[in-house]
């Protein structure tokens, strides 16, 4: 199954008065870190919806805040899928302060939902299941 790792450096708009990332910039984190793993897949969301008519929606969120990031921590975002079906993409994540470290301080369990641009669910196209099939 292929895995990817993003890096992502913690800016000061991230964090709240304490310099501690702000408990929401996990889930942008979280974002941009699938976004990337579909592009390493050879999908990219702009063309889901220009030429399927189709796009992702957040079904559901599971979140542990273990310990806390700070501002300028380098961070490690890996991305797994746990499940593939029809209509919706089911995700791990996890969140480190280092690279080699095995020690996790934020983690998720996402489930995204394909929809149509009415925003009623539909099912991806098979190109697409094959391709996550083959990650």
């Amino acid at each position: 199954m292929l895995q990817h790792i993003l890096p992502i450096r913690v800016y000061y708009a991230d964090t709240d008065a304490g310099e501690v990332v702000h408990h929401t910039a996990y889930l942008r984190f979280f974002e941009q870190a699938r976004t990337e793993f579909l592009r390493q897949a050879g999908i990219e969301l702009h063309v889901l919806l220009e030429k399927y008519g189709i796009l992702f929606v957040i079904k559901s969120i599971k979140i542990s805040y273990i310990k806390p990031a700070r501002l300028d921590d380098l961070l490690y975002i890996k991305t797994n899928v746990k499940e593939v079906r029809k209509a919706s993409l089911l995700y791990e994540q996890f969140i480190y302060l280092s690279k080699l470290d095995n020690e996790v301080i934020c983690s998720t369990e996402i489930k995204l939902a394909c929809v149509n641009a009415k925003m009623q669910p539909c099912v991806l196209p098979l190109t697409i299941l094959k391709k996550m099939e083959n990650v």
